[in-house]
């Protein structure tokens, strides 16, 4: 799914040290361009400031997240959203399993 995006982002509650870490263990830091953690000094969600922040500097097509709070603020910018997961009325996409994410981008 990574490899299929033109650029990929997370904007996440954890610190920023903690998803590093979790990242270079499992080796996919590299298909991150940037990232916007707990310990930024954003808001948290749903407030959308950190998500403004990175799709003014990225241009976000697709929010996606496992939670009804990963989606609100990106549908307050337009962005459109996908759930993982979670079948909570209100995203344009939802998946099951990442394998199904194919048929969401195409």
């Amino acid at each position: 799914m990574l490899k299929l995006a033109d650029k990929n982002v997370i904007m996440t509650h954890k610190e920023r040290e903690d998803v590093a870490a979790i990242l270079a263990y499992h080796k996919l830091d590299g298909y991150f361009a940037d990232m916007i953690a707990g310990d930024d000094g954003y808001p948290r969600k749903p407030h959308p400031a950190s998500y403004q922040f990175l799709h003014e500097k990225h241009r976000i097509d697709l929010a996606v997240g496992d939670r009804e709070i990963d989606i609100l603020p990106a549908k307050l910018l337009g962005i459109k959203t996908c759930l993982f997961q979670n079948k909570t009325p209100g995203a344009n996409y939802y998946l099951n399993d990442y394998s199904e994410f194919i048929r969401v981008v195409k």
